[in-house]
């Protein structure tokens, strides 16, 4: 699969490593700048592969797996992804809660081993002192239920209060299902801070969302 992805980018024009030449063109025969693509997976010896073969950014997708919830998970990591994404739960109850709640089992002298399971508040200084971004998945609908908190306690069924708990946290992106919403809790977001730090303050630019296409591996980014 891995190969199949890089040729079909190759037909298209991506430039696979850096100094490959660009030639991305519409239906129509038309030049046009090549589109931003990440390459994401929750499979690390799939990202590892890619790492050999292309300088396209990468994506390591957490969900569950306790060994790569750990701090040597996380550098190990670092080694060949751009961006570390886990699941939404994890940054609200903690890896320990959620994986209790998923009842999923691990052996703990190994992950004491691995420097223990990310405090959910020690992600973000740590991905970044890594050199990579921390993202998270999934912000549904707003007809949705979020489950929001729900491996400690279930918290409001609010889309608003939910995507401005992650904004407040200082993740760098978000998957989102509905973009136009996020977006415009986005602009809401921006214009409190601004209203409370002063007009004179520069708009917050940091998060960005991702919509997810061709499923497991290829994202196209809107940046807010």
């Amino acid at each position: 699969m891995e190969n199949e992805i890089l040729r079909i980018l190759a037909k298209y024009g991506y430039p696979l490593k850096s100094g490959d030449s660009a030639s991305c063109e519409t239906a129509n025969g038309e030049s046009v700048p090549c589109g931003l693509v990440v390459l994401q997976s929750f499979n690390k010896k799939s990202l590892q592969y890619l790492r050999n073969h292309t300088t396209i950014e990468l994506m390591m997708l957490v969900e569950d797996e306790p060994l790569l919830l750990t701090v040597k998970g996380l550098k190990e990591i670092s080694a060949f992804a751009h961006y570390y994404t886990v699941w939404k739960e994890i940054l609200v109850s903690g890896v320990e809660a959620v994986l209790a709640y998923k009842q999923v089992s691990y052996n703990a002298t190994e992950v004491k081993e691995m420097g223990g399971f990310i405090g959910k508040e020690d992600f973000l200084p740590l991905v970044h002192d890594r050199g990579m971004e921390l993202g998270l998945y999934t912000i549904y609908d707003s007809r949705e239920p979020s489950d929001r908190g729900c491996a400690v306690q279930c918290l409001p069924q609010n889309k608003t209060q939910e995507v401005f708990y992650f904004f407040e946290k200082g993740v760098d992106a978000i998957f989102t299902e509905n973009i136009q919403e996020a977006r415009e809790l986005r602009i809401q977001y921006d214009f409190i801070i601004q209203m409370k730090l002063g007009s004179s303050a520069s708009p917050i630019t940091h998060s960005f969302l991702w919509i997810t296409i061709f499923g497991i591996c290829l994202s196209l980014f809107i940046y807010m």
